[in-house]
């Protein structure tokens, strides 16, 4: 399932979690730890954890859009019928193909073949 170039930002991510009722959370892991994110499904949960970078002498945390990246498309993965996955779902509708009205079936061209 194709996902969009930009997740949406964190807090949609999160409210479109939460309307389509699917446990989620962000916890700092402290002291150097980094933040984890998971997703609950079933009895188990996915987990990821980001960490920040060391920038000279300050650390910078990890940037929203990572987590809110992974929060997304691992809920597309594993609820992929629920609300919040059809309201972010990127792929284009297809139709069903209908055989044309004058399209000979397969077995009348194999019987055309073999005279």
């Amino acid at each position: 399932m194709p996902t969009p170039l930009t997740p949406p930002p964190l807090e949609v991510v999160l409210q479109g979690l939460h309307d389509s009722e699917i446990r989620c959370g962000i916890q700092n892991e402290p002291p150097v730890d980094g933040i984890t994110a998971w997703i609950d499904y079933g009895s188990r949960a996915e987990k990821a954890t980001f960490y920040g970078t060391i920038v000279g002498d300050r650390q910078v945390w990890p940037a929203a859009d990572r987590i809110a990246s992974w929060l997304h498309e691992t809920a597309l993965r594993l609820f992929p019928d629920s609300p919040y996955a059809k309201e972010h779902n990127t792929e284009a509708p297809k139709k069903p193909t209908k055989r044309a009205k004058n399209c000979p079936s397969s077995e009348h061209l194999r019987h055309i073949g073999s005279m």
